[in-house]
């Protein structure tokens, strides 16, 4: 049987998930259309030009080849690009990737939080990460920025967990 904080726990973040499957296949052309029409070009050109990870091409490059320099590292538009690989080219496909990646982050922060801080606190810092509605319009952009937001969370959980080990 669950205790009662890894019960409002999943009903949070399973509510999270629900919410953000709503207009899920709507155009990625919202609040930072430049950015998610990048991200999704850099993952159609994977799908069709080859996976190499190492050289993200672009299609809005003029008469070069459209290998991007000096740019972040690729793994969310690889990502996109293995699903696209499995399920076809949909643009649903990246922001479900956004969305599971925001419920492994808001379970970290929890984590993290409860470590630190108590359950209590844990929950509220859960349920005020879910209802934020300016993160939820940037998430709809899919874009791999709020990826690395919660990735770095995910990072900072382990890093403190490492940290008071090694201090023990």
């Amino acid at each position: 049987m669950l205790n009662r904080n890894t019960l409002y726990v999943t009903l949070i973040i399973l509510a999270g998930f629900l919410t953000r499957l709503i207009n899920i296949t709507q155009p990625i052309l919202e609040v930072a259309g430049w950015r998610q029409c990048l991200t999704a070009s850099v993952a159609r050109n994977f799908y069709y030009n080859g996976m190499n990870i190492f050289y993200p091409q672009t299609l809005n490059s003029g008469n070069t080849e459209g290998y991007l320099g000096k740019c972040e590292f690729n793994i969310y538009p690889y990502t996109v690009a293995m699903l696209y690989k499995l399920f076809g080219i949909h643009e649903s496909l990246g922001r479900l990737v956004s969305i599971i990646v925001f419920c492994g982050g808001a379970f970290f922060l929890y984590k993290l939080t409860r470590k630190y801080a108590g359950n209590t606190t844990g929950l509220i810092t859960l349920l005020f990460f879910r209802v934020d509605r300016q993160r939820r319009v940037v998430e709809l952009c899919s874009n791999d920025i709020m990826c690395d937001t919660r990735i770095s969370c995910k990072t900072s959980y382990y890093l403190f967990r490492i940290t008071v080990v090694v201090s023990l």
